[in-house]
Formats: structure tokens, sequence, C-alpha cells
């Protein structure tokens, strides 16, 4: 009995510590560096701590309550970046650095891109 007390307690810090380290862009348009546009669950309520090297984050449907959302990037970073919506278009004069995976949807169009 201690030992499945244990494994369940181990698998809840870890499972907080995921949580923690996800970041979903909210709020529409506006610049990379503003908490103001960053969440803790898609849709969710904004002013989550800025990405870093050891934050995933992710653009969905939910990102954007217009059509597109215009993401200006300065100093931008982040472990994996998911953009699954063909609604956000990301625009700077600086790159990303991303340390782990990049995974871009099908839908996404980038005939408008330029970088």
């Amino acid at each position: 009995m201690r030992k499945l007390i244990l494994f369940i307690t181990i698998s809840i810090i870890i499972s907080q510590s995921v949580a923690q380290n996800l970041r979903y862009w909210v709020n529409g348009t506006g610049n990379w560096n503003e908490s103001s546009h960053w969440s803790l669950t898609s849709g969710g309520l904004p002013g989550a701590t800025l990405p870093d090297e050891n934050t995933s984050v992710v653009f969905d449907a939910l990102s954007s309550p217009d059509e597109v959302a215009l993401v200006q990037m300065s100093k931008a970073e982040c472990y994996n970046f998911t953009l699954n919506t063909p609604q956000v278009s990301l625009k700077g004069k600086t790159s990303i650095t991303i340390y782990g995976s990049l995974e871009i949807a099908s839908q996404v169009d980038f005939s408008k891109f330029k970088g």
C-alpha cells in the first residue's frame, strides 16, 4: 500500500512539473515577451510567466479571437514549439531558439511567410 501511495504522489508531482512548463498563446496579436499573452491552459486566463528554454509553447485555435494573430518576436526561446492552427502568423526581426522539437500542423500555409 505504501508503494502505491508513493507512486501516486510522485506521479502528481511530475504531472504538475510538466504542466508548469507548458504555455499557451492567448489574446490575439501581441509581443512574445508580454505575459498578457501566455496562459497555463488553452484559451485560459493570461498572465503566466514567459516561456524560456525549459518551456513548451502551443499556438492553437484558441490563441486568437480574430482570424489572424501576429506575434511580434524579439528575444524568443522555448523548449518545444507547436503551431496547430492556420490562424496564427509569426513575424519579427529575430529568430526563435527552439531547444527541443518543432511541430507544425499540415494545414498551416507558409506561402505568405517572410522571415
